[in-house]
C-alpha cells in the first residue's frame, strides 16, 4: 500500500474512531507512521527513473554532496557585473560546492561581492558603504576557489 493510501486511511479512520478506545486508535496511528517511515525511507533511495539506489549509494551520494571546506564555508557572497571565465551561475555552483550560500542582494550579512567588468551600480556602492564586505575581482575570486 502506498503512502497516500495510508494517509486516505488514517483521515478516514479518524473520522470512524470518535467512539473507539485509546489502544485502537494508538494502533491505527503507529500502523501509518511506520508506513509514512517506510514509504519516506523508499522515496529518498529511489533515482528519478524509479530505480532504487543500494544503500552504499545513497552513503556515498551524500559524501560527495558534502561541501569541501574552503574559503567560502559558511560565507555568504553575491556577484555584480559581468564574469569572464564563468557565468554568475557557474560561479555560484562554486561557491555552494565550497560550503557558501550565494545571495541576490548585498546586506550586512554578505561576505563577499565579487564584482565582475562594467560593475556598478547599488551593489556595489551598498558593499562600499558597509564597509564590512570585501570586495573581490574575478581573478580573486578563481584564486579563493583554488585554496584548499
Amino acid at each position: 500500500m502506498n503512502l497516500e493510501n495510508h494517509i486516505n486511511n488514517l483521515f478516514h479512520a479518524a473520522g470512524f474512531l470518535r467512539g473507539a478506545n485509546e489502544t485502537a486508535l494508538s494502533e491505527q496511528v503507529r500502523a501509518a507512521a511506520e508506513a509514512f517511515r517506510a514509504e519516506t525511507r523508499r522515496f529518498h533511495a529511489m533515482t528519478p527513473g524509479g530505480k532504487v539506489i543500494p544503500p552504499v549509494a545513497v552513503s556515498n551520494l551524500r559524501k560527495a554532496m558534502t561541501p569541501k571546506p574552503g574559503p567560502f564555508t559558511g560565507k555568504r557572497v553575491a556577484f555584480t557585473g559581468v564574469l569572464v571565465s564563468l557565468t554568475q551561475q557557474e560561479a555560484g555552483g562554486h561557491v555552494i560546492d565550497h560550503g557558501g550560500t550565494v545571495t541576490g542582494a548585498v546586506s550586512k550579512r554578505t561576505d563577499f561581492l565579487v564584482a565582475g567588468v562594467q560593475a556598478a551600480g547599488p551593489m556595489l556602492e551598498k558593499a562600499k558603504a558597509l564597509g564590512t564586505i570585501r570586495i573581490l575581482n574575478e581573478a580573486d575570486f578563481l584564486s579563493m576557489l583554488s585554496r584548499p
